[in-house]
């Protein structure tokens, strides 16, 4: 046999192979063109058909080791800082000697999006919806907590603004109870690991609104200690797993434990490769892209979720208390808390589903979710700078209008391709049209009368365009059920 390609791999003799199998299949002959090498002799995909496999000279990892190891060193750091391991969190009386909170921006920004991200990419080429939705939305949400935590520290937002968090955590705890479920089919040590991981972020979602302890009125650590302590839940069982995961030691058993759960569950919707074709050569290694509607549906309803309790004030996060305007405790202004999540984590999300669904031939996906992360994205950057350094409003949003005028109409077109796919897809996006538009009318104060001020304040606009974003994000939490697991109704 001729040498193989230093560079690429390449054995000459492949080729000769390749050729004679094209040659037999010109011929009507595909089922006597079995290649010389046993290998690549192979069923096309477990189907019934005399496919001829051709030897691949790519082989793709698995990226589920390194998603472990991610979710393991990000929730061991959180479960340190907030049981405040070796001085590196806060005590009753304020912070220890070793605070460590400035560095927790660095790893959510850097280390955990860059890992998470990767592992995401490789899984959502090799079939795996779960692996490739969970792992590019956690690095969505993790980094735009890193953003949240920077501007936080930079004194550029409010102490009780951190209420605001707590929302984008508590649409994160639905989002992997969803996953919890498709993990439990594939192993119950993978849907107990998920089911923690839903736990810590609605733990540290009611510890940013301090609802843990009594910290709100007095110093008090105990909401800090109990969410550390689902982190570190989390933080071992993935150490533990990776052991298994990446050495193949004791795998049989972890994931060969009595699974009644996912048995209940069922196989999930569209599994296996389609049977092979006869005649068709086929590689051995496939790509294999998901469907990334179920991230994209993520991303839409954890960010309106959370412009809907910012604009309704839920827990004082817009205007607060009008009765007392002075005092922190009842003034928990977060719009400051939108920014990272509209910059980082919305794009993330949306523009790794625009261009699977690219790949997958989705003409409404692509356009729609490329063009909402430009948007949403914009509206990041636009509340960054009209904020200014002092965290308050500063500028006129009336100009911004006009981009959410023309974000209504693109959505009206969208509308009438989703209706084609499904009833619920085009009330979807006629309900994100309109959502645009009245959200757009905010902008420039087109709902509210603006001559009243105080405790007299008009707030009409707020809560129309805040509905509005609750209609949305509701549909987006519905529909990630039956688009990620199959359960449920798509009419």
């Amino acid at each position: 046999m001729a040498d193989q390609c230093v560079l690429c791999g390449f054995v000459p003799a492949d080729m000769a192979q390749l050729q004679a199998a094209v040659k037999a299949l010109q011929e009507g002959g595909a089922s006597k063109a079995a290649p010389a090498d046993p290998e690549a002799n192979v069923g096309g995909g477990g189907g019934g058909g005399n496919a001829s496999a051709v030897k691949s000279w790519h082989k793709m990892v698995d990226g589920n080791g390194l998603a472990l190891m991610c979710f393991g060193f990000s929730t061991f750091m959180f479960f340190a800082f907030n049981c405040n391991i070796d001085g590196v969190g806060a005590k009753k009386e304020g912070t220890d000697v070793n605070f460590g909170v400035f560095f927790l921006c660095d790893m959510l920004q850097w280390g955990v999006t860059v890992g998470l991200i990767a592992a995401g990419l490789v899984q959502g080429l090799q079939g795996d919806h779960l692996g490739f939705t969970s792992y590019i939305y956690h690095a969505a949400i993790l980094g735009s907590l890193g953003y949240q935590f920077e501007d936080m520290l930079q004194a550029k937002l409010p102490v009780y603004s951190t209420y605001m968090i707590s929302y984008m955590l508590y649409a994160s705890f639905w989002h992997n109870i969803v996953f919890t479920m498709m993990a439990f089919r594939a192993a119950t040590v993978f849907g107990i690991l998920y089911f923690f991981v839903a736990v810590m972020f609605l733990m540290v979602g009611l510890n940013f609104s301090q609802l843990l302890d009594d910290s709100a009125n007095k110093p008090d650590v105990g909401g800090n200690r109990i969410a550390g302590a689902v982190c570190a839940i989390v933080a071992f069982s993935c150490a533990f797993l990776l052991i298994p995961v990446m050495t193949g030691l004791g795998a049989a058993q972890v994931f060969g434990l009595p699974n009644p759960i996912g048995a209940a569950l069922g196989p999930a919707p569209g599994g296996g490769d389609a049977p092979a074709e006869d005649g068709v050569i086929e590689p051995q290694t496939k790509i294999k892209l998901v469907d990334a509607n179920g991230l994209a549906l993520s991303a839409f309803g954890f960010s309106t979720w959370m412009f809907f309790a910012f604009l309704n004030n839920l827990q004082g996060l817009n205007w607060g208390d009008l009765k007392a305007p002075d005092d922190p405790k009842k003034n928990h202004m977060g719009i400051g808390h939108l920014q990272g999540m509209l910059y980082w984590g919305v794009p993330c999300a949306l523009i790794t589903a625009g261009v699977f669904q690219f790949a997958n031939g989705d003409h409404l996906g692509f356009t729609s979710y490329i063009f909402h992360a430009t948007i949403l994205g914009t509206t990041g950057w636009y509340i960054e700078d009209a904020l200014g350094e002092d965290g308050y409003s500063t500028v006129s949003n009336y100009i911004f209008s006009y981009y959410y005028y023309a974000a209504a109409w693109f959505n009206m077109v969208f509308t009438i391709m989703a209706f084609r796919i499904a009833k619920m897809f085009g009330v979807l996006y006629f309900s994100v049209g309109l959502m645009f538009f009245l959200v757009g009318l905010k902008w420039s104060e087109k709902m509210t009368d603006i001559t009243k001020t105080g405790v007299d304040a008009d707030k009409t606009g707020y809560h129309i365009s805040g509905f509005s974003c609750l209609n949305v994000a509701l549909q987006c939490f519905y529909l990630f059920l039956p688009v990620m697991t199959g359960k449920g109704i798509i009419m």
